[in-house]
């Protein structure tokens, strides 16, 4: 073979490692994907997808189903490979592996999802969104304007979203007294992340706030380090804090996603096919996991109400005062970091 005739033959070979490389599972591993009509016998691809929510949790059972599905669709072409608990690590450390392209899907909290996309955090603004309006937000993420809002933005960051896991509302717990009222936040150690909405939230309420990791809260809680922490009943039942907590309140002042996402260019690097058996795998899996999300929900608050948990259940006009304690947070954050846009898009689906 001539000089030029090898030289075009390495040019080749070069060019079909690196598309493969692109459709590559197990986070750029040496698994090529395969067309979803290839020979039955040829490897599937494997998505490695690192999972920071505990097993069990409402969330990992909606990723699981994603997987089911999805592996039931493609005729078992396409597969996931979970790994649940935190394995492969934090949010915000998954995330970055996922842009890179060295991790093939990751989840993260929309507060946690805010240091690559912060007008995610809008979703979590206090009371932005109410608990008997979620279906027209849920049809404005998954059919509207706010949903391609989204995915423009994540697409900017190399990211699209796959599974917009409900995670559900954060309300306000206490280990040491009882919360009716926004004053009775005062003065109390709150544990929080370093989402800005959450310190915003607490520093309206003049309730210290105390960044403290997931892992330590419980022992946190039991040495008097925080008084209280914001978060949903289910997730605080399940990892036992209702053994340490004594008071509740149901202020539902702070809504929630988990989102599951992949690498956008490793998105549009799939068949039409591909694609279609993961949002058609996704759309059924979101469904499953937004009724199970509000089902655990109530199961977990009467959990607390067995462990002794004394919960203050707020009136429409009660909320609307832990509203107006906290519409500081509005003034502080938007347009300063969230845009005023994507905050009219979701006012727009609650009114």
């Amino acid at each position: 073979m001539s000089l030029k005739g090898k030289k075009l033959v390495a040019g080749l070979v070069l060019t079909t490692f690196a598309m493969a490389s692109v459709l590559t599972g197990c986070g750029g591993g040496d698994k090529p994907a395969q067309d979803a009509n290839a020979d039955a016998n040829a490897e599937p691809i494997v998505f490695t997808v690192a999972n920071v929510m505990a097993t069990g949790n409402n969330v990992t059972l909606g990723i699981e189903k994603f997987g089911e599905l999805l592996e039931e669709k493609s005729g078992g072409t396409m597969k996931l490979e979970i790994h649940s608990d935190a394995e492969l690590g934090n949010d915000v450390d998954t995330t970055q592996q996922v842009q890179a392209g060295s991790l093939d899907m990751a989840n993260s909290s929309s507060d946690n999802f805010g240091v690559f996309v912060p007008d995610i955090l809008a979703l979590s603004l206090p009371y932005i969104v109410s608990s008997d309006k979620l279906p027209a937000l849920y049809d404005a993420i998954d059919n509207g304007e706010l949903g391609k809002y989204y995915r423009e933005k994540m697409a900017e960051q190399n990211l699209h979203p796959v599974l917009w896991c409900e995670y559900g509302f954060r309300c306000f717990h206490s280990a040491t007294k009882p919360i009716t009222s926004p004053a009775d936040m005062k003065d109390m150690k709150l544990r929080a992340t370093s989402s800005q909405v959450e310190l915003a939230a607490a520093e309206a309420l003049a309730a210290p706030a105390q960044t403290v990791g997931w892992g330590e809260t419980y022992t946190a809680l039991q040495q008097g380090t925080v008084d209280g922490e914001s978060n949903t009943f289910g997730l605080l039942h399940a990892a036992k804090h209702d053994e340490v907590l004594k008071y509740a309140v149901t202020s539902e002042h702070n809504y929630s996603n988990h989102i599951l996402f992949m690498a956008e260019d490793k998105y549009q690097a799939l068949t039409d096919e591909q694609k279609g058996f993961i949002d058609a795998a996704a759309a059924e899996a979101l469904a499953y996991e937004r009724e199970l999300t509000a089902q655990s929900e109530l199961d977990a608050k009467e959990g607390f109400k067995e462990n002794g948990v004394e919960i203050v259940e707020l009136t429409p006009e009660q909320k609307a005062e832990w509203a107006d304690a906290m519409s500081s947070v509005y003034d502080k954050l938007v347009p300063s970091v969230i845009s005023q846009e994507v905050v009219d898009l979701i006012k727009a689906t609650q009114e």
